[in-house]
């Protein structure tokens, strides 16, 4: 298995481990057909991607890859950490400071 096949794989497994879905991954049968059925409607195009698109593709794919695992690194360490109490701030009302309003 490579190309789309391998990447479709590896998009939907990841995807799937992120939720915590593993029924949304696809399977490499899954990912085959998809392939071969993406391949039978390519033929009926005149479909040419240029070297520099290629390049612009793949460098979006690996960036956004990237990112998306620090997202979810910051994410799961959010989701570890216990959460911190919030100091507590005494209650405040109008007309109960020292300012024009208030008690003198």
């Amino acid at each position: 298995m490579g190309g789309i096949a391998l990447m479709l794989s590896v998009i939907t497994g990841t995807m799937a481990s992120q939720v915590r879905v593993p029924e949304l991954a696809l399977t490499t049968e899954e990912s085959g057909q998809i392939k071969d059925a993406l391949a039978l409607v390519a033929a009926e195009y005149d479909l040419t991607i240029s070297s520099k698109a290629t390049a612009w593709m793949t460098l979006a794919g690996v960036t956004g890859g990237i990112a998306w695992a620090h997202v979810n690194q910051y994410g799961e360490r959010l989701m570890r950490e216990p959460e911190k109490p919030k100091p507590a701030v005494a209650p405040t009302f109008a007309g109960s400071g020292p300012y024009p309003g208030g008690p003198r």
